[in-house]
């Protein structure tokens, strides 16, 4: 199908990797778009379900841990505000402080009293309407020396030997495909100008997706089967697409 205005609409910088891929062919690169959508699509139920349980499972350890189900608004002034995080920065040749938890913590009661005629936020409030990367951030090696390594523990059936930094490295892989996903942005091409059509690294990614999900319970893999549309989506897409890699 032909979209007459669809640089004008979409934008000409959008759309230009689709148009390489597809050489230029406008009904194929414009296809090729809608197929990236059906691909953001099929990924939105298992990384919704992640970014739930990963929330929560950590949540519930670091209530436990800080002793106090409140600990989202107490350590405003507890980790968050540590000597630790304050250091020397080579590039800026100064000293910085690390507040990104803070400052997020802080953005999320902003919002949360915003929407509601200022009402007092609660802890149990506010766990909700912190984003994927605050929780991830817990993970990043200041804040995880700070909070004695607990983190690990809302992974509590990850293999022997799994290290802090591999699961790191883990949630940071989908949290950037996460964004891209909710951005709307290409998945299907490996990160070169070439634009090459790639589905190899979105089975990776799902295999990791599936992985994490497994880490914080054994139920959970066949529990997001259930609305798991990636497989089926990418078999349709290689065969569609038998020049991809």
């Amino acid at each position: 199908m032909l979209f007459p205005s669809a640089e004008k609409l979409l934008s000409a910088a959008r759309l230009a990797p689709y148009k390489r891929a597809a050489l230029g062919n406008e009904q194929a690169y414009l296809g090729l778009y809608l197929d990236n959508l059906r691909l953001a699509r099929s990924f939105y139920p298992s990384l919704a379900l992640l970014e739930v349980a990963f929330r929560n499972s950590l949540h519930d350890v670091l209530t436990v841990s800080l002793n106090s189900e409140n600990w989202i608004l107490t350590e405003q002034t507890g980790f968050m505000m540590a000597d630790s995080l304050t250091y020397f920065d080579r590039h800026k040749g100064q000293m910085v402080t690390n507040q990104k938890a803070l400052n997020m913590v802080k953005e999320a009661v902003r919002e949360y009293r915003q929407q509601r005629n200022y009402a007092p936020a609660s802890g149990a409030a506010i766990i909700a309407e912190l984003p994927f990367g605050f929780w991830t951030s817990l993970f990043s090696k200041a804040y995880f020396l700070l909070l004695d390594k607990n983190p690990l523990r809302a992974f509590p059936h990850r293999p022997r030997g799994t290290t802090w930094e591999a699961i790191n490295q883990q949630l940071i892989a989908v949290r950037r495909f996460r964004n891209r996903v909710y951005h709307y942005e290409p998945l299907c091409f490996q990160q070169s100008p070439a634009a090459v059509l790639c589905f190899s690294q979105l089975i990776q990614m799902h295999r990791s997706i599936v992985e994490l999900l497994g880490w914080i319970s054994p139920e959970l893999p066949a529990w997001a089967a259930e609305t798991d549309l990636v497989p089926e989506t990418l078999k349709k897409l290689q065969k569609k697409y038998p020049l991809a890699v």
